[in-house]
């Protein structure tokens, strides 16, 4: 039997992650390898993450979790002051993504979103048959003005990433809120604030601190980057209260494990550790940014934990640092590297080798 997509699926391509660490280590007989192409914490989770886990008894592991995540709903709400309800947890923010499509979209509506940026915005809602109106991106930033006048009477959902993924790249509270001045009410405006950590900036100049202001906005943030738990896969966004029922109403009730709520309870409640991984982070990207500026590449600012910069040949680059154990990727441009900031001591050979090979 022959089996057929849906047309608004049939161009669609599956996701091909890089290699694990361990296959191309054992692949080319190297010493370590470091995969820094997926965005992963190169530092690993809050010791105390580990401890929870381990002292996990499995008692309750024949019984579904609590569906409502009580714990961490209200550890989040006391922390970014907001209504526990606003709260929708999801298997990472990739199942919010395909979810709110889902909700949201009929077929032929429209969802704009600004370009380069994460694709699977525009991947999940082709799924529902959505119309994708991508606006590219203009001197480094979001172009504020195209966005406004992509905006049509077929627009339904509007995504904003901010620090944006791949550029690293990030636009003040202000610029979102005079877009969001100006954008009809009945438009789902989704900000994505995954490595908002990272930027080292205050709650008050993340999307939560004007969150009342629109209940057209959403928030969305993750565990998967600052936090490293990108194997525990845990995002939540915070939506109004008419928005919250309705996908919490769409996503299956058991989304999210115990676990999953026991391992990310523990890594938000270290505050402290949090805070020596962003500051690590800042101290590093400020040595890849100098040396991005000296090397005279061609490099969009960052306020992540990544760096994106383009090089007269980035297949024969990635190829050179694949052979020391580096995992590069390209991303969205030709010969443009989307990098994963390393430690301090492979950021330092990291750069030696690319100087030697760009030279």
């Amino acid at each position: 039997m022959k089996h057929e997509a849906k047309r608004s699926t049939a161009h669609l391509s599956r996701y091909v992650p890089d290699l694990e660490p361990e296959q191309l280590q054992e692949q080319m007989e190297l010493e370590q390898a470091i995969r820094l192409s997926m965005n992963e914490s190169v530092y690993g989770p809050s010791p105390k993450v580990i401890e929870a886990i381990q002292e996990w008894t499995g008692a309750h592991a024949h019984r579904y979790p609590d569906t409502r995540l009580t714990k961490l709903r209200h550890a989040l709400a006391t922390y970014h002051n907001v209504h526990p309800d606003a709260f929708v947890f999801t298997n990472g923010l990739d199942e919010m993504i395909q979810t709110l499509p889902r909700t949201f979209v009929e077929a032929g509506d429209e969802v704009l979103v600004h370009t380069p940026t994460f694709p699977e915005y525009a991947s999940q809602a082709q799924v529902d048959g959505a119309r994708i109106v991508a606006v590219p991106n203009k001197n480094f930033g979001i172009d504020w003005e195209g966005m406004r006048a992509a905006i049509t009477d077929r627009t339904k959902l509007i995504y904003l990433c901010n620090p944006n993924n791949p550029t690293a790249s990030l636009e003040p509270l202000s610029s979102i809120q005079a877009f969001l001045d100006q954008v009809p009410a009945h438009i789902l405006v989704v900000l994505d604030e995954a490595y908002f950590e990272f930027t080292g900036l205050p709650e008050s100049q993340s999307g939560v601190a004007i969150f009342d202001q629109y209940p057209n906005l959403m928030i969305m943030r993750t565990f998967s980057k600052a936090y490293g738990l990108a194997n525990i896969r845990c995002g939540y966004s915070i939506l109004h209260e008419a928005a919250a029922e309705i996908v919490d109403a769409t996503r299956t009730p058991f989304n999210v494990s115990g676990l999953t709520e026991l391992a990310a309870l523990a890594g938000f409640q270290d505050q402290a550790y949090l805070a020596e991984v962003v500051e690590a982070t800042r101290l590093e990207r400020e040595k890849w940014l100098a040396f991005l500026d000296d090397m005279q590449l061609t490099h969009y600012p960052s306020y992540t934990n990544f760096v994106m910069f383009e090089v007269p040949d980035a297949a024969q680059l990635i190829a050179n640092l694949r052979e020391h154990g580096y995992m590069l990727t390209t991303h969205s441009f030709p010969n443009w590297i989307r990098l994963t900031l390393p430690n301090a001591q492979d950021g330092a050979r990291l750069r030696d080798l690319m100087r030697q090979a760009l030279s």
